[in-house]
């Protein structure tokens, strides 16, 4: 009678490796589509870009929505930073207020936000001659 260490499953070597390259396959393959999918999120999702081309140190940047509010950290003299925030807001404006080194502010608004509004892009570009300029568009998808 056999023993029942004989009746072990027996793979060769050779068909190990296709398995191997076929999970690696499939896996690289995973990867891909969650990194495409990554991508159209964050492709989708509203900004507010910041871009400071004055020559004083924007210490932070409010920008209020009117279902939230994002914040912007220092900003340096020809730098920028974007955040990107929840498309669930109601209607209205955006609300900022620019705090500048030596605790000087400035305060605005601009454009108009309504709720799911899909790649949308609003530039806020603080400036010396013009002090602040708003640009509102559109990413396609």
């Amino acid at each position: 009678m056999p023993d029942a260490h004989e009746f072990e499953l027996r793979v060769h070597p050779a068909e190990k490796n296709i398995l191997f390259r076929r999970t690696l396959i499939g896996l690289l393959i995973c990867a891909c589509l969650a990194l495409a999918a990554l991508f159209i999120y964050l492709q989708m999702l509203p900004e507010i870009t910041v871009i400071n081309r004055s020559d004083q140190l924007i210490n932070e940047v409010e920008v209020a929505l009117p279902s939230s509010r994002v914040v912007f950290d220092a900003i340096a003299p020809g730098e920028q930073s974007t955040i990107f925030y929840s498309p669930r807001q109601g209607d209205g404006v955006y609300r900022y207020i620019i705090r500048y080194e030596g605790d000087s502010e400035q305060v605005g608004q601009c454009g108009y936000v309504t709720g799911a509004e899909f790649g949308k892009r609003l530039v806020i570009i603080v400036g010396t001659v013009t002090p602040v300029e708003c640009q509102e568009s559109q990413r396609l998808l």
